[in-house]
């Protein structure tokens, strides 16, 4: 069985989504060509890690249990990549710009 782990986690890591039931997933990554359906990132918000998402249709940071749940359901596949040459600084800068820029928003 595949595991989420969060540990693994920082701020301003990519994760990359793989729908494996959705309809909606599969065709995105037919038409992309592409490996995910669906990308986000790590962010910290009130000192709790999550993942930065957009989903229709608003910006919200996604509790680290919803991804466990998917994963271990079997309804999706992630890739946890980290920035080329990441800085821990650098990654509390992408969260913090994601959680004062971005959640919240109506999805775009």
């Amino acid at each position: 069985m595949k595991k989420f782990i969060q540990s693994e986690l920082m701020e301003g890591y990519i994760v990359q989504v793989r729908g494996l039931k959705s309809r909606w997933s599969r065709t995105i990554i037919k038409v992309l060509d592409s490996w995910a359906s669906h990308d986000a990132m790590v962010v910290r918000k009130n000192g709790i890690l999550g993942i930065g998402d957009i989903q229709p249709f608003r910006a919200r940071v996604t509790p680290l249990s919803e991804y466990e749940r998917a994963v271990e359901k079997g309804e999706i596949e992630i890739r946890i990549l980290a920035p080329f040459d990441y800085a821990h600084y650098d990654g509390m800068c992408a969260s913090y710009w994601w959680v004062t820029h971005e959640d919240g928003k109506i999805y775009n």
